[in-house]
């Protein structure tokens, strides 16, 4: 689903930057619901930065153009759909975490990560889903990665990074989160966990950042390496689930480790009915709450079979109990999520933007052939 991108401890400040908009690409691809960033300055004050469209990343207006865009709103087409916290500086930044987004939830520049606080002090990015989001508060958009950003908060984690352990095991869904704050020493820091095989996350040094990149993809780092002509010769490592690591974002050393055994939960689902809007290309299942089924005949869609999709009004009707992830109490995410999560790791960037330009009646079929002919 979600792409993240950490750089950590860099010491070439010069190629952050380059580095981070070489990026942009091939982070988007299948990901093109939003592109955000939280930079590290050495004084330890951060700056973000986020764009509904990511074509539109690092474009940069005159104060005249945008006042312009402001005041004539939607009387015209090409504003750019921007938000942006704390000054921007790259001069002496050191980390930074990019996000690119995978809508599960509404789309709108209110669920563009990263969730940032009121005081400009802490930050979060999250890959994957809280299914259980509803449990925990969100202050100021309808995704579910923002409840990280207030348990965390509520929590103080950044004063204890054991409470990381509490706070998943209460979490339902899965997850690779990112998050920089400052400890009780005053020293800013990114913490970094993932829980489990969907939300993989790999490490490699890069010679010309002089400093550790994270990714979801080693693909993309390399991808990224060869977009700038940069030494491709790299050793990389995959980062290992249930292990929290909090790095100093100045210098990149290893600050803490926390490590943990999950809980083991058990969930109890009820069986009503719900309905896949087959048009809606996040997958999201809306539930008869919101659209009335008796029109037809309820049917229960097996997770052994592909997906089956109706001419009718493009909706199937599909149970809970066939579904994977309850996002809310009106959206369920089903398994052609995690399908997607699968084959994502073995194609390049060439064969995903091919993938992704199918048509959605196709791209089930398409899924189940790639991850059959590959053993995936």
């Amino acid at each position: 689903m979600c792409r993240l991108m950490f750089i950590i401890g860099a010491t070439n400040t010069m190629n952050i930057k380059r580095f981070m908009m070489a990026a942009v690409n091939p982070m988007s691809v299948g990901n093109k619901d939003g592109f955000g960033y939280t930079a590290i300055r050495r004084t330890g004050d951060i700056f973000t930065e986020r764009w509904l469209n990511n074509e539109e990343a690092f474009i940069r207006k005159s104060q005249q153009e945008l006042e312009l865009e402001n005041m004539l709103g939607p009387f015209v087409k090409g504003s750019i759909q921007h938000t942006q916290q704390g000054t921007i500086d790259f001069s002496d930044v050191t980390s930074v975490m990019i996000h690119t987004r995978y809508a599960t939830c509404g789309k709108g520049l209110d669920n563009v990560h990263p969730f940032v606080d009121n005081n400009n002090e802490i930050s979060v990015v999250h890959n994957g889903v809280i299914s259980n989001h509803a449990e925990f508060n969100k202050l100021n958009s309808t995704c579910d990665s923002e409840v990280l950003l207030t348990e965390y908060i509520n929590r103080q984690i950044q004063y204890d990074q054991t409470q990381l352990e509490d706070l998943t095991n209460e979490l339902k869904g899965y997850w690779a989160i990112g998050t920089t704050a400052i400890d009780n020493d005053g020293v800013r820091f990114i913490d970094i966990h993932r829980n489990n095989g969907s939300a993989t996350l790999y490490l490699a040094f890069i010679e010309e950042l002089g400093g550790i990149v994270i990714c979801t993809r080693d693909t993309i780092i390399n991808d990224t390496l060869k977009t700038l002509n940069w030494n491709r010769d790299i050793t990389t490592y995959e980062v290992v689930q249930f292990v929290a690591t909090r790095f100093n974002a100045i210098d990149g050393s290893v600050m803490l480790q926390h490590s943990w055994t999950p809980e083991v939960k058990t969930t109890s689902k009820t069986s009503y009915t719900a309905r896949v809007n087959t048009s809606n290309t996040t997958f999201s299942i809306v539930s008869n709450k919101t659209f009335n089924t008796d029109k037809s005949e309820p049917s229960s869609l097996s997770k052994s079979l592909p997906l089956i999709y109706s001419n009718e009004d493009n909706y199937i009707d599909v149970k809970e109990e066939d579904c994977v992830g309850v996002l809310d109490d009106d959206y369920t995410e089903i398994e052609l999520i995690q399908k997607l999560e699968v084959v994502e790791q073995a194609l390049q960037s060439d064969e995903l933007n091919e993938l992704y330009s199918l048509p959605m009646n196709e791209l089930n079929d398409a899924l189940d052939k790639i991850i059959n002919e590959r053993g995936l």
